[in-house]
């Protein structure tokens, strides 16, 4: 379906398309997350890329900045 979409809707970024997904996983590049499963579990982490299934995120860990690839079901709003 979701390659339905892409190929006539826009990209899977597309309006058309983010009104047929799933409720409570909408979130923007910029906007501060929560990590909700897996070994990040708990942490809040920026979003800097989504690209379909997956996001770039940056977390802060010892000090630094680093940036990891998570998959989307794997990510909460702060305020959702």
């Amino acid at each position: 379906m979701l390659e339905l979409m892409h190929r006539w809707g826009g990209g899977l970024l597309s309006p058309e398309v983010r009104r047929y997904m799933r409720r409570g996983k909408e979130f923007n590049v910029g906007d501060s997350v929560q990590v909700v499963a897996g070994p990040l579990l708990g942490q809040d982490v920026r979003v800097v890329d989504i690209s379909g299934p997956s996001a770039r995120v940056v977390i802060s860990i010892l000090g630094g900045d680093v940036e990891a690839q998570i998959n989307v079901d794997f990510l909460a709003g702060n305020g959702s």
